[in-house]
């Protein structure tokens, strides 16, 4: 398969070294030519094999969404490896402990909106002047939990991830040269995936909802992170528009045809 973008293309991809965001940057050094700095708390064994085999075109930060510092860093090591960037894509985020209200742990609470709020928003407006000035693309996984369902002993991620929601919507109506948009994975395959389906958070879930997981799970509900990463992918190198500016949408909206794979 050749290349499908120009060489000079160049992506910051958060939290892409493992999880979603890890499928996300093998699929832009598969099918594309562009340059990707990965910045991450982890960063996968295969990441740092494709390290080797990419020389010159992926370089890897370990680091802290959450630092300031480490930040820092990893737009240092963008702008000295690859000069400029056109795609932000953040991908960084945490289930935390599923805890109903009345038990949260107000610690807890605060350590996941800063992981899913404001880790996501500090490292957007710290890359933003670079992006104005290739009017470059934004990219934040947010979730459905932000309005659309809901699970007993979810408020943290779900709150944390109305407010990530939202402050897509605004970031893209005040960053007009900007295109901003927000992608729901669904239900994807993750980390997370075992815990639910095996019903260790039975008796904070309710039963039906435990039931539903396990269903999805015996029924193929769970769809694979390649195809939630394809879209994602084909959205940071342009080759789609995923609609207007501010728009946060599930991946399969956004690029209809990314569950056949990336062509």
């Amino acid at each position: 398969m050749g290349s499908l973008a120009m060489q000079t293309h160049t992506v910051l991809i958060v939290g892409g070294g493992s999880g979603i965001g890890e499928k996300v940057t093998q699929s832009i050094i598969r099918y594309s030519a562009a340059q990707v700095v990965v910045f991450g708390l982890h960063i996968s064994d295969g990441i740092a094999a494709l390290q080797k085999t990419e020389t010159g075109r992926l370089w890897s930060v370990k680091g802290d969404i959450t630092s300031p510092e480490d930040r820092q860093t990893a737009l240092a090591v963008c702008i000295e490896k690859m000069g400029k960037i056109d795609s932000l894509v953040i991908s960084a985020g945490v289930m935390g402990e599923i805890q109903r209200v009345a038990d949260q742990s107000p610690t807890g609470l605060r350590s996941d909106f800063e992981i899913n709020f404001f880790g996501p928003m500090e490292m957007a407006q710290l890359i933003i002047p670079e992006l104005r000035k290739t009017k470059g693309r934004i990219l934040i996984f947010s979730s459905s939990c932000d309005k659309n369902v809901h699970y007993a002993g979810w408020m943290h991620y779900c709150a944390s991830k109305a407010a990530l929601t939202r402050a897509i919507e605004i970031l893209a109506w005040e960053e007009r040269t900007l295109h901003v948009l927000g992608i729901y994975p669904g239900l994807t395959r993750s980390g997370m995936s075992p815990n639910l389906v095996q019903g260790k958070h039975a008796g904070v879930m309710y039963d039906e909802e435990v039931q539903k997981f396990q269903n999805w799970d015996k029924n193929g509900g769970f769809e694979p992170p390649e195809w939630c990463a394809t879209a994602a992918a084909k959205l940071a190198l342009g080759l789609e528009a995923g609609g207007k500016s501010g728009t946060v949408a599930y991946y399969h909206e956004l690029v209809p045809d990314c569950k056949d794979g990336f062509n």
